[in-house]
């Protein structure tokens, strides 16, 4: 039998330079096993919160100029957020900001186009 923590290959701690080795920046000061060696632990990527597709079809709609869609999935994307706790807040106020600031500017042209309409009327 082999002694505990060895391997027919040797054991499991990663080697250690010499004192006069230079050292790098880049290790740390207790000197992790470096990447590839038996010892060394996988961390993983850290799993990030994903964002709302509603909050990115909102901002996307809102620069597109599709108002009334960019202000439907804008509150769409903020009630589900606030359920379900995803990121994309900024984006739906973005997106909902945008399509309600095209409503404005659309109704505004309506408004000046009737005046305008009236005006060259009344001009007979």
């Amino acid at each position: 039998m082999s002694q505990p923590g060895s391997t027919p290959y040797g054991t499991h701690d990663a080697p250690v330079p010499p004192e006069d080795a230079p050292t790098s920046p880049y290790l740390s000061a207790n000197r992790t096993p470096q990447y590839g060696s038996p010892n060394a632990e996988y961390r993983g990527l850290v799993p990030q919160d994903s964002y709302n597709p509603w909050a990115i079809a909102a901002l996307v709609l809102g620069l597109c100029a599709t108002a009334i869609f960019a202000v439907i999935a804008g509150h769409l994307a903020l009630s589900q957020i606030k359920r379900t706790g995803e990121r994309g807040t900024g984006l739906a106020i973005a997106g909902l900001i945008l399509g309600y600031l095209e409503i404005l500017f659309y109704l505004g042209l309506i408004v000046a186009s009737f005046g305008f309409l009236f005006w060259a009327g009344s001009q007979t």
